[in-house]
């Protein structure tokens, strides 16, 4: 089960006769103890406006057996409240129900991921609530970030610590705590007709103190994904560029205590990634043959290497 949801990790995209539908998955945590996970969904019927879905799953490895609230939160009266005041600090244009306390109380104690649901990250814990629960106003569900150091007590501690090595798919527009309590948050913003968007990339002290560092890049043609890889003692993100031609090419930036740095551009580009092991790292780079008059596209196995770029180790297939 773990094996196929672990496959399904990856954006899916469909359009049959009036019907639209579209899932992005983003793994979290993937080692030996947890594989855990959340999913967005929006879906247009018809003329009916587009409806959004979210939720989020964890699950123990070991036993295959998905995790409650009650397995990994310390569960205390104080703890909607929380949840409740951290939802409203997050989105101070939105107005929230008077009973939001009380919803998330409930699905709290009868561990309803349909309504709010967690995964859990290094560093830190993702909670989602199910849009058109809290608010009138559809904004595809709402999600908050809670940093282990900000609140020590909210997760058991068995459940605090992760392997360094890790590597997962970054979200725009959430909050991520890395090593060296540091605080990451992409965002993404579309221009020139949505053909083209800005990319942004801020890190800084998870504390708000100490020296900010805000990179800004410009990208056309399609869609491109981020990549965290832990390994090595760095911190690192694989950007996928966009070229709208056949070709693949990676940017290369360390994230450090003085911020983001752009190491280099390598010319493949990860691939259906669904072991996320920064170890053995599924890319694919196009090459020349002379049986082919476009260049053809070659499958393999890279790992990081000291210089924080990929390293060619294995061809899979091509």
């Amino acid at each position: 089960k773990l094996l196929r949801l672990r496959q399904a990790a990856q954006t899916v995209e469909g359009e049959f006769s009036e019907l639209y539908a579209k899932t992005e998955v983003f793994v979290t945590r993937s080692d030996r103890r947890l594989f855990s996970f959340y999913e967005k969904r929006e879906e247009l019927e018809g003329w009916l406006d587009t409806m959004y879905y979210s939720d989020a799953h964890t699950f123990d490895v070991k036993t295959g057996r998905e995790l409650r609230f009650e397995d990994v939160f310390e569960i205390t009266d104080e703890l909607p409240t929380l949840l409740y005041e951290e939802l409203t600090d997050a989105y101070p244009d939105l107005s929230f129900a008077e009973e939001t306390p009380d919803i998330i109380g409930d699905a709290i104690r009868e561990n309803n991921t349909a309504v709010v649901s967690f995964s859990l990250a290094p560093g830190c814990v993702h909670v989602l609530f199910a849009d058109y629960r809290f608010t009138s106003q559809h904004t595809g569900g709402h999600h908050i970030t809670l940093s282990f150091a900000d609140y020590p007590h909210i997760i058991k501690p068995e459940w605090q610590t992760v392997p360094y090595s890790q590597m997962f798919r970054m979200d725009f527009g959430v909050d991520y705590y890395l090593v060296g309590d540091l605080k990451l948050r992409m965002e993404f913003v579309p221009i020139e007709d949505g053909i083209c968007g800005e990319w942004s990339c801020r890190v800084r002290n998870s504390e708000g103190a100490g020296q900010s560092n805000e990179h800004k890049e410009t990208f056309c043609n399609a869609p491109f994904e981020v990549y965290l890889i832990r390994e090595n003692g760095r911190q690192l993100l694989y950007l996928s560029v966009p070229t709208g031609d056949v070709s693949a090419l990676t940017n290369v930036y360390e994230i450090t205590a003085c911020g983001i740095s752009y190491i280099g551009q390598t010319d493949c580009a990860i691939y259906e990634t669904v072991t996320l092991d920064p170890a053995r790292i599924p890319m694919m780079r196009f090459e020349e043959r002379e049986d082919a008059e476009l260049p053809v596209p070659v499958y393999g196995i890279c790992r990081v290497g000291d210089d924080g770029m990929p390293v060619w180790l294995e061809t899979i297939k091509d």
